[in-house]
Formats: C-alpha cells, sequence, structure tokens
C-alpha cells in the first residue's frame, strides 16, 4: 500500500524536485505541497498523510511552531525535518517540536528517501553530520555524571515508598491479581478508576504475591515539579538497588534541567544497567497536571526498557497515547467495570468485617445499590455493624447511608469547581441525560462568574475524571450517575436548591423530553426530587409550553436524531446518519475537534465514526472518504 507524503517548504522548485525524487518510488506518493506553516496544518488536517516533510525557516510560522501544532492536534502523525540548517539550536528546536527525523538538504536522494521510509517505520532517522552533534551534546552530559550526588536525605519524606498495608478484613481478589500477574510481561498497566474502589489495595495484596521485586512511590501535587518527581522516582530504584550507580542523579542537582530527551535517555540507560527486572508503582497519579511529567513517562515509553514494568494508578486516565499504547501491544488496562465488587466477594467481605453470617439476598441488595463499589460496601458496613438483626441490613440500604454519604462529599464533590458542582446538581433530576439535556438542565442558570462551560464538556469531564458515570449506549450518547452518587446529589440538590428552582429545572427537563419525542422519559425518567403534592401538580408532559431557553433544541439539534440524508446508498453496509453528518463537515475540512464541537460529541466519538466510516468505504483517509463519497453519489460533486 502507497504511503502518502505532504511537502513543505517555501520554495516551489525545491518541492518540484523532491516530488520528482519521491516520485520515482513505486510505495511513496505525494499527496499535497504547503509553502509555509500554516497551510501545512490546513493541508494536513484534509489529505491526513503518512508523514510530514518539514522545512524550518518559512513565513506565517516556522516549521518548528507548525511541527508542534500538527502533532498536539494529531499526536499519531510522523514529521521529518529537511532543512539547510545543521547547527545544533535548530536541530533541538525540531527534535522538542516532535520530528522523528532530522535530515540536511545537501544529502543525496538516496539518504532522503531512506530517512523517509525509516520514520515511516516507526524509527528515528538523523542524518550524519545532526547524529555528531547529538552525541557529542549526549556524551558531554554524560561526562558529567560519573560521581551522580547524593540526594538530600531530608528531601526525601520516604512514607511515600511504603505501599499500603493490608487489613486483615481485606479479602484476596484472585481472578484480578492473575490479570495483573499476567499483564506483568507488557510494559505498563493502568489501573483507573474513581475513587474508593480499591485500586490501590488491590494492587499492594497483587505485589505480595509477584514473582518480581516492586518499589511503590505514593504522588501527591508536589511532584508535579519535574525535578521533584524524578528525585522521588530515583530514590525509590535506589532503595531496591542500592549498591547501583544512577547516573540520572547527576541532572536532578543542575540549576536548569536539561531536554525531556535527554533525562529520558539517562534514565533508560540506567535501568539497562539493573541486574533484574522489577515493577514501580506510582500510587495516585491523577495529582500530576505538569505536563512535562506526563511527557517524561511518554518519552520512556517510546523505547521502553524491559527492566521496568511500570504501573500507574489514577481516578482519571492519563494524557497518554493510550491508544497506541495498546496498539503496540505493550498496555494491560485495568478499568473500574472489573474493580466492582460480585455479590459473592460483597457476601464475604461483609462476613469478616460484620462477623456473622450474611444471606445471599442481603448480599445481593448490598451489591446491587453499591454497584460493586467497594469503599461503599465498607462505609456501609461501618454503619450497620451495630445492627443486631441481619434483615436490617437490607433496611438501612433503602433509604441513605450517611458514612456513604460523607465520604462522597468529602472526596468527590467539593473538591469540583463550581460549574461541574452547579451541573452535577442540575442534572440530577433526570436519571439519564445527554449533552444537550445538560445544557437545558445546567446552562441556563449558571453564574457568569462561576465561569460556563456546555454540556459536552461537562460529560468529557465527568468521563476524563471516573466522577461516577455510567455510559448506557455505545455511541457515548446517553448516560447516568452510579446509584448512590445520584442519590447523593438529589439529596443536595432538595437541601441547597428552593423548590421554585428545582421546579423549573423540572418543568425544563420535561419540556425537553417532549419536544424530542421522549414522552415517556418526560414522565418515568425524572427524578423524585419532589413530594408527592409536589409530583401531583406537575403540568403533563405533552401540555408544557417551550420556555426560550429551549428554543432550537429539537429534532434538528446536533444531539437529536439527524435528518433524512440522500439515499439508497450503493453501499453493502450504509453510513448512518451521524456517519453522513461527519463526512459532510470533512467536506468542509474540518478538524475532529471542530466536528466534535459542530455535533456536541466527544473527538474519541468523532474518531470512532470516522474509523467505520473508512471501513465500510474501503479507504484509509480524510482526503480518500470525501473523494470516495463524491464519486458513489454520496456527496454532490461540488463540495
Amino acid at each position: 500500500m502507497e504511503k502518502t507524503i505532504l511537502l513543505v517548504d517555501d520554495h516551489p522548485v525545491f518541492r518540484q524536485g523532491l516530488r520528482r525524487i519521491l516520485e520515482k518510488e513505486k510505495d511513496l506518493k505525494v499527496v499535497g505541497e504547503a509553502g509555509d506553516g500554516l497551510e501545512a496544518i490546513e493541508r494536513f488536517r484534509y489529505l491526513a498523510p503518512d508523514i510530514v516533510v518539514m522545512d524550518i525557516n518559512m513565513p506565517n510560522i516556522d516549521g518548528i511552531e507548525a511541527t508542534r501544532r500538527i502533532l498536539s492536534e494529531f499526536p499519531e502523525a510522523r514529521v521529518v525535518a529537511l532543512s539547510v540548517h545543521s547547527s545544533k539550536q535548530f536541530v533541538n528546536d525540531m527534535i522538542q517540536a516532535g520530528v522523528a527525523g532530522y535530515i540536511l538538504k545537501e544529502c543525496i536522494p538516496d539518504e532522503m528517501v531512506q530517512g523517509i521510509r525509516a520514520v515511516l517505520a516507526g524509527e528515528v532517522f538523523l542524518s550524519a553530520s545532526i547524529s555528531g552533534i547529538v552525541i557529542s551534546e549526549y556524551k558531554k552530559l554524560m561526562s558529567d555524571a560519573d560521581q551522580p550526588p547524593e540526594i538530600p536525605e531530608e528531601s526525601i519524606l520516604r512514607t511515600k515508598l511504603h505501599r499500603p498495608p493490608i487489613s486483615a478484613d481485606i479479602i484476596p481478589r484472585a481472578r484480578l491479581i492473575k490479570f495483573l500477574e499476567n499483564g506483568i510481561q507488557k510494559t505498563l498497566t493502568l489501573i483507573s478508576a474513581p475513587a474508593g474502589y480499591g485500586k490501590s489495595i488491590l494492587a499492594s495484596q497483587w505485589l505480595e504475591i509477584s514473582c518480581l521485586p516492586s518499589i511503590w512511590l505514593s504522588l501527591d501535587e508536589n511532584d508535579n515539579d519535574v525535578s521533584a518527581f524524578l528525585r522521588y522516582v530515583l530514590e525509590a530504584i535506589q532503595s531496591l538497588f542500592p549498591q547501583q550507580v544512577l547516573k540520572t542523579k547527576s541532572l536532578v542537582g543542575l540549576a536548569e534541567l536539561p531536554s525531556l530527551k535527554v533525562i529520558g535517555r539517562y534514565l533508560l540507560i540506567d535501568l539497562e544497567a539493573l541486574s533484574e527486572r522489577f515493577i514501580l508503582v506510582l500510587d495516585d497519579y491523577h495529582y500530576i497536571s505538569n505536563t512535562a511529567v506526563h511527557d517524561l513517562l511518554a518519552e520512556l515509553l517510546i523505547h521502553p526498557s524491559p527492566a521496568m514494568h511500570l504501573v500507574l494508578i489514577t481516578r482519571r486516565d492519563p494524557p497518554l497515547a493510550l491508544a497506541s499504547l495498546q496498539a503496540r501491544g505493550i498496555l494491560t488496562e485495568l478499568p473500574s467495570e472489573l474493580l466492582r465488587f460480585s455479590s459473592s466477594e460483597t457476601k464475604l467481605l461483609l462476613e469478616r468485617i460484620l462477623r456473622r453470617t450474611i444471606s445471599d439476598k442481603s448480599a445481593a441488595v448490598l451489591e446491587e445499590k453499591m454497584e460493586g463499589w467497594v469503599t461503599g460496601l465498607l462505609l456501609a458496613a461501618m454503619s450497620i455493624r451495630s445492627k443486631p438483626d441481619q434483615e436490617r441490613i437490607v433496611d438501612e440500604l433503602q433509604g441513605s447511608v450517611q458514612y456513604v454519604n460523607d465520604y462522597l462529599i468529602t472526596e468527590v464533590l467539593n473538591s469540583q469547581s463550581a460549574p461541574i458542582r452547579h451541573y452535577l446538581l442540575s442534572t440530577s433530576i433526570v436519571d439519564r441525560f445527554c449533552a444537550d439535556l445538560c445544557d437545558v438542565l445546567g446552562g441556563v442558570d449558571a453564574k457568569p462568574s462561576e465561569g460556563k462551560i456546555d454540556g459536552a464538556a461537562f460529560i468529557a469531564k465527568l468521563q476524563k475524571d471516573n466522577l461516577f458515570l455510567v455510559a448506557l449506549d455505545t455511541e457515548n450518547r446517553w448516560f447516568r450517575y452510579h446509584h448512590l452518587f445520584h442519590q447523593l446529589l438529589q439529596d443536595q440538590l432538595n437541601q441547597g436548591w428552593r423548590p421554585e428552582e428545582i421546579a423549573a429545572l423540572q418543568s425544563r427537563a420535561n419540556a425537553w423530553f417532549a419536544e424530542n419525542d421522549i414522552t415517556d422519559d418526560a414522565k418515568n425518567h425524572t427524578l423524585a426530587a419532589f413530594s408527592d403534592d409536589e409530583h401531583r401538580t406537575l403540568p403533563d408532559a405533552n401540555s408544557l409550553l417551550i420556555p426560550p431557553s429551549l428554543r432550537g433544541v429539537g429534532p434538528h439539534h446536533p444531539l437529536s436524531p439527524s435528518p433524512s440524508h440522500p439515499s439508497p446508498q450503493p453501499l453493502v453496509d450504509p453510513l448512518t446518519n451521524r456517519e453522513l453528518d461527519i463526512l459532510e463537515l470533512l467536506s468542509q475540512r474540518l478538524s475532529n475537534k471542530e466536528i466534535s464541537a459542530k455535533l456536541f460529541i466527544s473527538p474519541n466519538t468523532v474518531k470512532k465514526h470516522l474509523d467505520n466510516m473508512y471501513g465500510k468505504l474501503n479507504v484509509g483517509s480524510r482526503r480518500q472518504a470525501v473523494e470516495k463519497a463524491k464519486k458513489i453519489g454520496i456527496l454532490s460533486g461540488d463540495k
């Protein structure tokens, strides 16, 4: 299959000459050219080439900034620099921007083609003289590392290096421990789930029986500084290999750290020198918000050392290229769904804590109400420990459990920003919601001083933070809250909002359901946030007038069912209405982010639709999809 190339250079004559060289290769195809950085970004969005050959000095924005922007929007893109400049500053700037190769224009054509092929194959390529610059800089840094300085003992809080102890009441989770142990042949394990799902305890149980030695580091907000993060990681490794000289320590005391690439190389060389393989656990990774720390981990994962198996424990997925890591076969993911306790695990846990036999029925009620949330189970058990009658367990859990509510308020609700809390309480009026319904409920009364977000951004935030959100469909359109969290939000709504404010929410919800022909939900899927008397006074959904805030929210709203499209389609597997919407926007050369904003869906959802569409059209890029759609009559030819 041909590999597609975008040529970016402000000299048309040079582009033409380079095109002629490359088009002599049967498996390479130049699909476009650009004369400056801005044009390069727009052409890349439309053409989606396999590789960009990028000059540096150009008008508008230069090749360094263009590379940064392309890779920030399309992390999987491949860019190779092609320049007359061989000075260290230009080389370093382009490497920092993210290019996978740097080729000098003075090189012979064969070397140029060789470099492009190497980058297409996932390798790094540098012209011979450029390699000398990079290696000499690296050797200079290494020469300063013969005697790495000791990290001051007083700067290390050693309790952060202790893994959590395991209580006698905690039950062994053999199926998950086996799952984790089977994953150690890969490079990275990600354990991502909301607060209280037993992530750290499970990892601690696993490490007790694992075949590999392990070290633990509990992170906090102070570890967002790269030097601080690096200091603790090195100290953790040193605690397991006390006799090993870690040359990376020489970087920690520098007034200014070198680039992340250099730090990564140092650390990888240190890891390669270790005598045995080990596991490093970074607990509470959700505290890390500094992009530089994330980028350092990403650097280590480009060509990972087989000596270290890394484990990230977090409340939200980290901003790493998880899909790429998964595709490379080096990532094991343990999501919250697998962490949920089963009925049998619930029964065993409660019997250990309560020191009494628990019936299967009671265990099933607990498991259903808590949805397998282990902290909820533990807190519930604490609240009923003194109850003599086993059946009271069931009765107690039909209402609220104060310990559980206190935990959720402290650990979850109070830590959210004012706009997010407003949306959480507003959307608790319904049993399920989508982005445009969130806009109707949460976007109307938000205070400007608190900052405003839309429903799509709200849902994206909940997904990113693992905030007790449950998807109800495969398209990530409809969601609900974890039952206990939903109950808490309803309680907080009733306690903190005036009755007329809640009634206004109810009316907006009913009106939206009626306008969107979901009349059963207008009655059945709205909150029991009112007393029975208040429910009896609510107007019927079909008779509600649509308030001004709801105008324009109807069958043709972006998140409502799409309007009809030309049919029939000459495809074995026709495109869905949503895929046709996206195809229409593709023809307008919109990026994934712009499409997601237009349709009020997440960029990940756009990507999934694009993948499905490419398969149905049997194409491999945006440009090919638009051309094929025009050819078979799905898009008009004037697009």
